[in-house]
């Protein structure tokens, strides 16, 4: 990871950019000052030997929609499920978490246990459908939450 400060309409954003991220040259985009790729080229720097960027002749003509743009909007984090199934009686609690292990894998569900990933957006939706799906309203108890960029927006090969 590489931290840069940097300032956009006399915001200071952090980017702190990973090392295998995917940028973008691609000055001409309508959206180019709102996209984490295009930001995080103009924050590189000589210490960078060795960057990866998308392939120019793949980027869209004018004023169409590029599938690579990724937004500098924040994501909700949710860290930790330590305490998810604390309130729960034991028989719900012991169902669901074997679904979420059957679903995520021991692997991901201990490190989200751990605190090691945090849980997306989208698989927070995942961890409340298997709440409903066995009658509890409530939604998950995480740990903790924060807003970040999400650097998880891939690039197919």
């Amino acid at each position: 990871m590489h931290d840069f400060v940097f300032k956009y309409k006399n915001i200071y954003m952090v980017l702190s950019i990973p090392r295998d991220y995917t940028l973008c040259t691609n000055s001409e985009c309508e959206k180019s000052m709102q996209c984490l790729r295009y930001l995080s080229f103009l924050e590189i720097s000589q210490d960078n030997i060795t960057i990866k960027v998308l392939n120019p002749k793949l980027f869209p003509a004018a004023n169409h929609d590029c599938k690579f743009f990724n937004s500098t909007n924040k994501i909700n984090l949710a860290w930790g499920i330590k305490n998810i199934l604390n309130d729960l009686p034991y028989q719900i609690a012991k169902e669901v978490k074997k679904e979420l292990l059957a679903r995520f894998g021991h692997t991901k569900y201990y490190r989200f246990y751990r605190e090691e990933v945090a849980v997306m957006p989208k698989d927070q939706k995942i961890f409340q459908n298997i709440f409903e799906k066995h009658g509890i309203a409530e939604k998950p108890a995480y740990t903790r939450f924060t807003e970040e960029y999400n650097w998880e927006s891939t690039v197919s090969k």
